[in-house]
């Protein structure tokens, strides 16, 4: 998981090329792309390849108010893409923003 420095949030998700090997995720090589729709959006859309707006797999949402002591997340995921890898980037988002913000 590394996050890109833009407008509005995003993050690369490179995947292991086996053997314990993994290629440094970059914008034009990653496997996985996550971008908030806006700056301020509580949301994600995640797209498999390094194009936005070709692939979308996954869609990460959460209500811009929540009552509750926690995040409460609605993750909607294409056929075929992997459900705990979605899991796994709702995770890392929620802790980069809390990094962020203190």
């Amino acid at each position: 998981w590394k996050p890109i420095k833009s407008l509005t949030p995003m993050l690369c998700i490179q995947m292991a090329n086996g053997n314990d090997s993994y290629t440094e995720a970059s914008f034009e090589t990653t496997d996985f792309k996550a971008k908030a729709p806006s700056m301020l959006a509580p949301r994600l859309s995640v797209c498999k390849g390094a194009e936005f707006g070709t692939n979308g797999c996954c869609l990460i949402d959460r209500a811009t108010l929540q009552f509750e002591g926690m995040n409460v997340y609605d993750v909607t995921v294409a056929k075929g893409i992997d459900p705990i890898l979605m899991v796994g980037l709702t995770l890392c988002k929620d802790k980069i923003e809390e990094k962020q913000s203190s």
